[in-house]
């Protein structure tokens, strides 16, 4: 029974791992993770392989692929939460040499073998094993630690429940394989080997739940994929089991159809869900369009309220008033200040000002009256100046430097009693150069 289940683990680890990489080859979440089930494949088979053929090579190799897959679990983890670089993988990558190489000296895993069946073995321990258990519980520890931590972190709630369950089937996976395949066996306990390859069907099995509820991959790509490849080993399986020519003529030909099929199939799902994923995609564009055409409306709307008011009115402080206002009452702003720039265009002085009661309250903290200032624009340091010099955008949250006229100290509490943040100097061309605040 457990031969059966090694195998089943086997088919699914290969599964994901090419469903995985054929989602998007240039992720390198995807590759480490495509890397990592293929790696847990091998083990697994390994594993299974000393049920079929007790000899030391095969438990070696066992544990041989054993620390390439914790390693590159490691690193898959990393990815995914995009802490990795190439100095990590190198290091990762020769802790997990080092022990593949180490795990086929003679003596590194047991000093003898008294017996070895699936997944384990009987016999004296040797050194090796406890300094690989200990670098087994190290990389174990340092997966969950970072999963758990990212997932305390992770603010977005479908993130958030992916990691948890990422976390759950990490941590049952890593607990029976440090205790089956390294705890146990260091004290002399072997029979629960072969358990560590089967607990990788719980990390599976969580994944899938991720899959399901929190849309971790798509679902009906891997339903197609799954029936597919499940189709294609019952196939095989037949053709291996026919002892005429004839039969194996007949089946080989039928598992050729089916192997064509699926790869079609496989293809013309994938191509469906890229279809609609770019048509949720351009769905999604057209909405944000589509509110950015709302308030090029309302902008459009605004100026012709401008244009109609201008039309009734000849004199010039109002058509300037009647432009502040709008500004104040369509955009929401707290307050807009216009100055002109005088005709030799050296100086800037004030043309009209929003009307409310914080503005009222601010302008009476100005020692003169407002018209009474003037702003040189040449050697100006000051935004509003450098909004004319270099005609752009001048942004601060400190409205003491727009104006060097006012003492910065007066601008300040003028621009807490009117109540804004963020001030902003443009420059404006209608008839006249002037810009706004």
């Amino acid at each position: 029974m457990l031969k059966i289940i090694l195998l089943i683990t086997v088919f699914f680890n290969f599964f994901l791992s090419f469903f995985v990489i054929s989602q998007n080859k240039k992720s390198q979440n995807n590759r480490f993770f495509s890397l990592l089930a293929f790696l847990a494949g091998i083990w697994t088979f390994t594993n299974f392989m000393t049920g079929i053929y007790s000899t030391p090579f095969w438990l070696e190799s066992a544990y041989a692929a054993g620390s390439l897959v914790i390693t590159t679990g490691l690193i898959w983890t990393l990815a995914l939460l995009n802490k990795i670089n190439k100095t990590k993988i190198i290091v990762l990558l020769s802790f997990a040499v080092f022990f593949f190489i180490a795990s086929y000296w003679s003596g590194f895993i047991a000093k003898n073998y008294n017996e070895i069946y699936l997944g384990g073995f009987t016999g004296q321990p040797a050194l090796g094993l406890y300094i690989y258990t200990i670098f087994f519980i190290l990389i174990a520890l340092l997966i969950l630690y970072e999963i758990f931590s990212a997932q305390k972190k992770e603010v977005n709630e479908a993130k958030k429940n992916q990691l948890l369950y990422v976390f759950y089937g990490a941590l049952i996976t890593l607990i029976i394989s440090t205790l089956t395949s390294f705890v146990l066996p260091s004290l002399s306990v072997f029979r629960f080997g072969g358990l560590d390859s089967v607990s990788f069907l719980i990390f599976l099995s969580f994944i899938a739940y991720a899959i399901t509820k929190h849309h971790l991959f798509n679902i009906k790509t891997i339903a197609t994929e799954l029936l597919t490849f499940a189709i294609w080993i019952a196939v095989l399986f037949d053709l291996l089991t026919q002892e005429t020519w004839r039969g194996r003529f007949i089946e080989g030909g039928l598992f050729v159809f089916v192997v064509v099929f699926g790869i079609f199939l496989i293809r013309s799902v994938i191509k469906e869900v890229r279809q609609r994923e770019e048509m949720e995609r351009l769905a999604k564009e057209l909405e944000k369009l589509n509110s950015q055409l709302s308030v090029r409306t309302k902008q459009l709307t605004s100026l012709k309220d401008f244009t109609t008011s201008l039309i009734k009115t000849l004199d010039f402080k109002e058509i300037i008033q009647i432009i502040v206002n709008g500004i104040v009452e369509r955009f929401g702003y707290a307050g807009v200040f216009l100055t002109g720039v005088s005709e030799d265009g050296k100086y800037l002085y004030p043309l009209a000002i929003s009307k409310n009661k914080p503005v009222e309250l601010a302008l009476k903290l100005l020692p003169k009256k407002l018209e009474e200032y003037k702003e040189e624009i040449e050697n100006n340091q000051s935004l509003s100046a450098q909004a004319i010099q270099t005609n752009s955008i001048q942004i601060s949250e400190d409205f003491g430097k727009f104006f060097s006229v006012v003492p910065s100290v007066m601008l300040s509490g003028m621009q807490s009693l009117i109540g804004f943040k963020t001030a902003l100097a443009r420059m404006l061309k209608i008839d006249i150069d002037f810009f706004v605040i």
